[in-house]
């Protein structure tokens, strides 16, 4: 468990999940609304929120926010990457003094 936990917070481990987890949520956003697309009749789009029943629930709202994820997040990829930078950094950080540490004592 603990070498789990210690490849987990290897510094190249972090970076790879800190790029590739934005994506992966916009890749499934897309995914979602290309299904939902062609499996019901549901009309989706950025001007408003559009009824959609499915399995007996209302599921215009979520629809539409996964909608929108999938229309506008690459444009949004950036900026997000640019606001967690600095958390990111000291996290990085964190871990390396960890790892470092650690190893020193072993």
């Amino acid at each position: 468990m603990l070498s789990v936990l210690r490849q987990l917070t290897r510094p190249r481990t972090l970076v790879i999940l800190y790029f590739s987890i934005p994506i992966g949520i916009w890749f499934a956003c897309v995914v979602v609304m290309m299904v939902v697309g062609t499996l019901t009749d549901c009309t989706t789009h950025e001007g408003a929120t559009m009824p959609c029943i499915i399995l007996g629930l209302e599921m215009g709202e979520l629809l539409y926010t996964i909608g929108m994820i999938s229309a506008w997040g690459p444009l949004f990829l950036p900026l997000i990457f640019g606001y967690t930078a600095l958390p990111f950094g000291l996290i990085l950080l964190i871990s390396w003094w960890l790892n470092k540490r650690a190893d020193r004592q072993a």
